[in-house]
């Protein structure tokens, strides 16, 4: 049977707190600690409390989806405070013109040695707000809000007569058809273009 002392010194173990630390939070010898970590009760203890802390997590923890979605907003709103806190303030980093907050100064210094002068540029902070934008997203996805958009520019209409022709034909079979369709249009080209002249 553990004692009290022994008890917490297999919680603390369990959390990943060193034979030194346990000893000065109990205040006991090193020694004694590592003598009681040699002990097979003592390790079913450690290996209960790991069993128990990893259960919790699971079930409060990142695990689950509100936990998840509530530390996402979490870390949002710290984002947009950052952000409202800047607005229109240089003391925070932001400029005294811009009320979004997602504007900062930055001082560079062009040239080098003697000649050098720093000069104010300002810029959009990306990382903050790509941040921003990945978090919204993650939020919407974990809410299953999000409906991922096809950028379709640039793409060739199908139409249903070439959708059932791929159901049928191999790639290769189909490579084949467009090559000779392409041969059969030049050569009625060319021949086409002999009798006009």
């Amino acid at each position: 049977m553990l004692t009290a002392a022994q008890i917490t010194a297999a919680n603390l173990t369990a959390v990943g707190r060193s034979a030194r630390q346990c000893a000065e939070e109990l205040k006991v010898c090193r020694k004694t600690v590592e003598r009681w970590r040699q002990a097979p009760e003592f390790r079913d203890a450690v290996a209960q409390e790991v069993a128990a802390l990893r259960k919790q997590i699971r079930e409060h923890g990142a695990a689950v989806k509100e936990a998840r979605i509530l530390a996402k907003r979490r870390r949002l709103q710290k984002l947009l405070h950052i952000a409202s806190q800047r607005a229109g303030d240089p003391k925070h980093g932001g400029v005294s013109w811009d009320e979004s907050g997602f504007m900062v100064r930055r001082e560079v210094c062009i040239g080098g040695g003697k000649f050098g002068k720093f000069k104010t540029q300002y810029e959009l902070d990306k990382g903050m707000l790509d941040a921003i934008n990945d978090l919204e997203r993650d939020i919407a996805i974990e809410m299953g809000e999000w409906k991922q958009s096809i950028d379709v520019t640039g793409v060739e209409v199908i139409s249903t007569e070439i959708v059932e022709l791929a159901s049928v034909f191999t790639p290769l079979q189909i490579d084949e058809a467009i090559q000779r369709f392409r041969e059969l249009q030049e050569a009625h080209e060319s021949s086409t273009g002999a009798l006009a002249e």
